[in-house]
C-alpha cells in the first residue's frame, strides 16, 4: 500500500485516488492549483484543479508542459517507485527482459515500429521502458476534455487561453474575428472553425499556433444536442492549411450568420 507521499508525488496514478480529498471549493484551493500548474508544488488536490484548469483554458501546450513536468518524476533509477508506477499503467511489465503484453501496449500506443512476438512488446533497455512509462503518464494527463464548470475555474481558465498576439491588421485581431473566438451557436460551428482557419492561414501562424486558437474556440461553443469536437475544428484546420490560396472573406461570415460586427474590416 503506497503512502501519501507517494500520492503527492505521482498524482496522476490510480492509487492517488484514495488521497484525493473532500474539500469545499474555495478560492485558496483554486488558487493552490494554479500554483501547481507552474510549480508542481502541492498533492493530490492541487493536481485534480490544475489539470480541469489547463483543460477549460484549451491551451493543450500548456497542458503538454504540466503533464511532462509531472512524467519526469517518473525515472527507472528510482526503482521501487518506477515499478509500482510501471505496474500500474502496464500491468504486464517484465521488469528483467524489458517487455509489456500487447494487450497493456495498445491501450496507449500502437505497435509501430516496435518489437513483437508471442503477444508481447519487447523494448530495448530499461531506458526505453522509462519512457514508454513517460508517454503513458502524458497521454494521461493530457487526456481531459472539461467544458463546464464552476465560474471560479473558469476565471482562472483564461488566464491560460492560448494569447493571440496583437499586430495591426492582422485578421485574428479584427472585431469580427473576436466575436467568432468567443463560440458560436449548434449549425453555425463549422462555419466559424472554417473562418478561424482560414485567418490563422492568412495571419502566418503555424499550425501549432493555429491549433491552440482553435481548440479555444470549440471550448467558447455551445455544446448543443451534438457537441462540436477538437477532432473536427482541427480537420477544417487541416484542409485550410493544405489550400494556401484560400481567400477570407468577411461577406461570406455575414451570409452564414456568424458575426454582426464587421466594421473595421474591408474585405
Amino acid at each position: 500500500m503506497v503512502d501519501a507521499g507517494f500520492a503527492d508525488k505521482f498524482p496522476f496514478s490510480s492509487f492517488a485516488k484514495a488521497y484525493l480529498k473532500e474539500e469545499h471549493l474555495t478560492e485558496e484551493l483554486v488558487k493552490r492549483g494554479v500554483n501547481f500548474i507552474e510549480t508542481g508544488v502541492g498533492g493530490v488536490s492541487e493536481y485534480a484543479v490544475a489539470r480541469l484548469i489547463l483543460s477549460l483554458s484549451g491551451n493543450r501546450i500548456k497542458l503538454r508542459a504540466f503533464a511532462k513536468m509531472l512524467a519526469d518524476r517518473v525515472v527507472f533509477s528510482d526503482h521501487e517507485n518506477f515499478v509500482l508506477i510501471a505496474k500500474d499503467f502496464f500491468p504486464s511489465t517484465d521488469f528483467f527482459n524489458f517487455t509489456v503484453s500487447i494487450i497493456d501496449f495498445i491501450k496507449f500506443f500502437d505497435l509501430n515500429s516496435f518489437q513483437v512476438e508471442g503477444g508481447l512488446v519487447y523494448l530495448n533497455d530499461a531506458r526505453s521502458l522509462e519512457n514508454i512509462v513517460k508517454k503513458a503518464v502524458i497521454k494521461k494527463i493530457e487526456d481531459i476534455h472539461v467544458s463546464n464548470a464552476p465560474d471560479i475555474f473558469k476565471k482562472e481558465a483564461l488566464k491560460f487561453q492560448p494569447v493571440v498576439k496583437e499586430s495591426r491588421g492582422k485578421l485574428l485581431n479584427k472585431k469580427c474575428m473576436i466575436e467568432i473566438l468567443k463560440g458560436v451557436s449548434e449549425g453555425k460551428r463549422f462555419y466559424g472553425s472554417m473562418a478561424l482557419s482560414i485567418a490563422c492561414l492568412k495571419d502566418g501562424l503555424s499550425f501549432e499556433e493555429a491549433s491552440n486558437i482553435l481548440k479555444v474556440y470549440v471550448n467558447n461553443c455551445d455544446k448543443g444536442v451534438n457537441p462540436f469536437t477538437e477532432k473536427e475544428a482541427l480537420n477544417t484546420l487541416k484542409w485550410v492549411y493544405s489550400r494556401p490560396s484560400i481567400h477570407f472573406s468577411c461577406k461570406v461570415l455575414k451570409s452564414q450568420g456568424l458575426v454582426s460586427d464587421c466594421s473595421d474590416c474591408e474585405r
